[in-house]
């Protein structure tokens, strides 16, 4: 597999499970439903609000890879681990393996990669 399969893999596995997103802001948010991905909620929210939505026993947590991104990843997966509730982290290893550093950049992010694998596709 390649990584724009293990992509889609995961948002349609994401998709069908109706699992919970959290995410910084607005734009990641956007960025996310660029990909009909819905059940997000942003940080905007106060984080006891979240947790309450939490009704399902997984959540991905998909804030930035920028030293305040990391830095809330670990508050919120720290209180969610202390409520029995699972972080699902393959899709947000599978994109910082890949070097996205802002989720709101994630649409530009996957068109370079499709554009890029396409390419390699014709030279072949």
């Amino acid at each position: 597999m390649n990584f724009l399969q293990d992509f889609y893999q995961q948002v349609d596995k994401l998709k069908e499970e109706h699992t919970l997103i959290i995410v910084e802001g607005k734009n990641d948010k956007k960025a996310l439903q660029h990909f009909n991905l819905e059940n997000i909620v942003t940080l905007a929210t106060p984080l006891y609000k979240i947790l309450e939505m939490m009704w399902k026993e997984k959540v991905v947590i998909l804030t930035d890879f920028d030293k305040k991104g990391k830095q809330l990843y670990k508050k919120i997966k720290s209180l969610c681990s202390q409520r029995g509730i699972y972080i699902d982290d393959t899709l947000r290893l599978l994109l910082l393996k890949h070097k996205l550093s802002h989720v709101e950049g994630l649409a530009t992010f996957i068109k370079n990669k499709e554009e890029k694998s396409s390419r390699g596709k014709l030279n072949n």
